[in-house]
């Protein structure tokens, strides 16, 4: 006997299931704003440290005899600089973890408890559309999208003032005047967490792509196809494994030998 659903059980079900989709749909897009609002104030900081070090520069000169800035207090501002962007790179990829959380559940939890109520159909679908929008502008304009990543711009900063900072401490055994243990404590700091950061950021990069259960699904099936062999191979070796255990089955026939036969079977 099938049961009919109540329609007030049910409306009253996705009502709240679409509810809590839209506080998520919510979280997500302030946490896209803050990663925006994140990235105008780094940009603002880096903008504000380059002008002070160019004004430095052409008022004292960059290096050579004297108060330059390569040889003043100031200099340190370079690698200060640098790890400052870190923090700012960890601030970014935190936001990335909250939206992924978000996204994930909204695409494994959700979308299966609105089908569950309603059946199947296309509910919910925006989170599967992105993630394969990604993987399309991915394969059709790898670098082009790149250029665009907020995290690519962030590491192309962190890369020029790290860039400068070991340019100054190889070349300059006198850099920072009497600040240069400052400087080098810094430096060797900002190119540790470097590292540390663009772990992270491979490590979300990868995290997106596993949005969809459809893509979780396929990697998996990629990686047991690569791992198993071929039937024949396994019918082979099971036959061979059976006929060395089990004295009842007799093993196949040398195909190397004309006249081999089965035990009992008789010859033409």
């Amino acid at each position: 006997m099938r049961l009919v659903a109540d329609p007030e059980q049910v409306s009253t079900s996705v009502n709240a299931l679409l509810e809590e989709y839209k506080a998520l749909r919510a979280e997500i897009l302030m946490r896209l704003d803050l990663q925006h609002k994140n990235m105008n104030l780094l940009l603002a900081l880096v903008s504000a440290i380059t002008g002070f070090l160019v004004k430095f520069a052409n008022d004292h000169g960059v290096s050579g005899s004297g108060a330059t800035l390569v040889h003043s207090e100031i200099v340190i501002l370079v690698p200060l600089a640098a790890l400052s962007i870190n923090v700012f790179l960890w601030r970014h990829s935190d936001h990335d973890v909250a939206i992924i959380d978000a996204a994930s559940y909204v695409e494994r939890r959700l979308k299966k408890a609105v089908v569950t109520s309603l059946g199947s159909g296309p509910y919910l679908g925006y989170e599967d559309f992105l993630s394969k929008r990604r993987r399309e502008r991915g394969r059709q304009a790898t670098r082009l999208v790149s250029l665009g990543n907020e995290n690519v711009t962030m590491f192309f900063l962190l890369a020029i003032f790290l860039a400068a900072g070991w340019l100054i401490r190889l070349s300059n055994s006198s850099h920072a005047a009497n600040a240069h243990e400052v400087f080098d404590v810094l430096l060797y700091l900002a190119s540790a967490l470097a590292i540390f950061s663009l772990a992270i950021s491979i490590l979300v990069g990868g995290a997106y792509k596993r949005i969809s259960p459809e893509d979780a699904r396929a990697k998996s099936k990629t990686a047991k196809s690569t791992e198993a062999s071929s039937p024949g191979d396994q019918t082979a070796e099971g036959t061979d494994a059976l006929a060395l255990t089990d004295p009842q089955v007799p093993a196949p026939p040398d195909p190397l030998t004309k006249d081999a036969a089965y035990p009992g079977e008789s010859e033409p």
